[in-house]
């Protein structure tokens, strides 16, 4: 009986090693998630503080600079090897 006893004892105490080690594991993906959060809320404050014109002017920026690398093999080939 006390084996027994000994046993479960031993299955819970690993169950509980185990159950620590995932609270662990989601409590670092919580705090990754809130650093994303934090990271995402200070570029929408930055956006917010931008005035139309300057959107406008980063969209068109953007806009250009995708078509080169679309026209561009030797471009998308130089940004593929550094991704």
């Amino acid at each position: 009986r006390i084996e027994r006893l000994q046993r479960r004892l031993g299955e819970r105490e690993e169950r509980i090693g185990k159950l620590e080690e995932k609270t662990e594991r989601l409590e670092k993906e919580l705090k990754g998630l809130k650093d994303l959060r934090q990271k995402e809320l200070k570029v929408a404050r930055a956006f917010a503080d931008l005035e139309d014109e300057e959107v406008e002017e980063m969209f068109e920026f953007t806009s250009k600079l995708y078509e080169l690398i679309r026209k561009d093999p030797e471009i998308r080939e130089k940004i593929r090897e550094k991704s």
